[in-house]
């Protein structure tokens, strides 16, 4: 995928706009989006207190009321995400690195994390007494 698709391609996902006409092919009725590389967060200030290091990063990928359907992030690097009352439904992030991601009010269903990197993620958040849903989600052997 050229840097330009790629592009909007994130525009497109931070905004719940749809992929469908956007010339992208598809696998196993998922467009594919396998190889994605989310936008890197930058390091902003970096403290110290104790043994503890503690970075605030800045230029997050924060994804607000959006929808991904059907959608294959398989082996994608997808690292520092923000979610914030979203829906995944039907996708695919197969061997995909998703460390550092955050969740809060968000609805996933019918996909599959098998193999994948979440080292570091916080998926049990609750905001304002709204939880996260994990429904038929296969886990197999994530981190």
């Amino acid at each position: 995928m050229n840097a330009s698709l790629e592009t909007e391609v994130w525009v497109r996902l931070m905004q719940g706009k749809p992929l469908e006409n956007s010339g992208l092919s598809t696998i196993d009725g998922r467009i594919d989006l396998r190889g994605l590389t989310a936008p890197k967060p930058s390091s902003l200030h970096q403290y110290f207190w104790e043994t503890y290091r503690v970075k605030e990063l800045s230029n997050l990928v924060e994804l607000r009321d959006v929808t991904w359907k059907g959608i294959d992030f398989s082996n994608s690097q997808l690292d520092s995400l923000r979610f914030l009352n979203c829906t995944i439904a039907n996708c695919r992030f197969e061997k995909a690195r998703c460390q550092d991601w955050r969740m809060w009010g968000t609805k996933i269903t019918n996909s599959n994390f098998r193999m994948a990197d979440l080292r570091g993620s916080a998926l049990g958040g609750v905001d304002n007494g709204k939880r996260n849903a994990f429904i038929k989600i296969d886990f197999a052997k994530a981190d």
